[in-house]
């Protein structure tokens, strides 16, 4: 039998449209021919997404729902959501599917092939909306390459996959709760010879959702916590 995969999807504040997400996402693992199972993570949104994941959970059996009482921030998130998953692959896709679902079965494929780590590589059609985000992930990108000498194109890609027993001594290194942990995990498997395989995805903006991502302050926390975490791992000889 082929191995089970935990799809681990963090919520906050998604509104109606996690609905349609989690249908595409059902259709897609349905077609893969192997068990599956969804887990739905709620991080105390303020909106009607605990209701809604609920309502998924009770009318789904492959569908679980998982809640903070406190928000704990995304890292946090996903990091509580693989500790609860059943599969020997497990990964994460965020939920407005700006990545879409479709490179799911490629990423799976790459650990059923014997790597660790299977990452999606991010690239998007530049437009006048677009491009203050494209340079600002792209020199965020650069400058982690070069500050922390890691050979990855896109650590803070938002869709990754995980040999389950392969990532669980890396998860327990991690501190970070937020935005920067993607980074933080990323680095450490690279620096503990995990297999990495990266693969090519295409992001589009969703207009149906809202990104909870404040693009230039955001950027300014990731520099800040790049160089700390680089004190830490030097600290640990890491680096």
């Amino acid at each position: 039998m082929k191995k089970m995969v935990s799809l681990t999807i963090p919520c906050y504040n998604e509104g109606e449209f996690i609905f349609k997400a989690v249908k595409r996402l059902e259709n897609l693992l349905g077609k893969m021919n192997r068990p599956f199972e969804i887990i739905l993570f709620d991080d105390k949104s303020t909106d009607k997404t605990a209701d809604n994941i609920r309502k998924i959970a009770a009318e789904n059996s492959n569908a679980k729902a998982y809640f903070h009482t406190v928000n704990q921030g995304r890292g946090q998130t996903v990091k509580d959501a693989i500790a609860k998953a059943r599969g020997e692959i497990v990964g994460f896709l965020d939920i407005d599917l700006e990545v879409s679902e479709k490179y799911i079965p490629k990423l799976v494929e790459a650990i059923d092939n014997g790597f660790d780590v299977s990452i999606g590589d991010r690239h998007t059609k530049i437009t006048w909306k677009n491009i203050h985000r494209f340079v600002l992930s792209r020199g965020y990108n650069k400058f982690t390459r070069v500050l922390l000498k890691i050979k990855l194109k896109d650590t803070e890609s938002g869709c990754k996959f995980f040999n389950k027993k392969k990532i669980a001594p890396i998860l327990a290194q991690t501190k970070n709760k937020h935005w920067f942990w993607d980074t933080e995990i990323m680095a450490i498997a690279y620096y503990e010879g995990l297999k990495i395989k990266e693969i090519p995805v295409e992001f589009e903006k969703n207009p149906e959702t809202k990104s909870t991502v404040k693009i230039f302050s955001d950027t300014k926390d990731y520099v800040k916590e790049i160089f700390q975490f680089r004190e830490r791992m030097k600290k640990e000889g890491k680096i």
